[in-house]
């Protein structure tokens, strides 16, 4: 795997989004795949916050609007939490503010 040592245990994802069509979706895409395992989800950002360190993910799959914050703050509080932690950032609005600033 050109310098790299594979990969024996399946990557974990959180899934943080408020809409349970990709909370309850995601896993229903990755299960017959044994690479990923999705290790929980949380609907919100304060959620999320307090779940990390429970569900040590390695990635977080993290839509860009919650209902209590936005990702660039879900980002720096999920980092402060667990370093080295994978994020993800999503959405399905090309337009919005928050992605046009680069903070995420």
């Amino acid at each position: 795997m050109s310098g790299r040592t594979a990969r024996r245990e399946p990557v974990r994802v959180m899934v943080v989004d408020d809409r349970p069509v990709e909370c309850d979706g995601v896993p229903l895409l990755v299960r017959d795949d044994p690479r990923i395992t999705v290790a929980g989800s949380a609907r919100t950002g304060e959620e999320a916050v307090r779940l990390l360190p429970e569900l040590r993910p390695d990635v977080v799959l993290l839509d860009l609007r919650l209902p209590d914050m936005l990702a660039p703050e879900a980002v720096d509080r999920l980092r402060r939490v667990m370093p080295s932690v994978r994020l993800l950032v999503f959405t399905a609005y090309g337009d919005h503010a928050a992605v046009r600033t680069g903070a995420c």
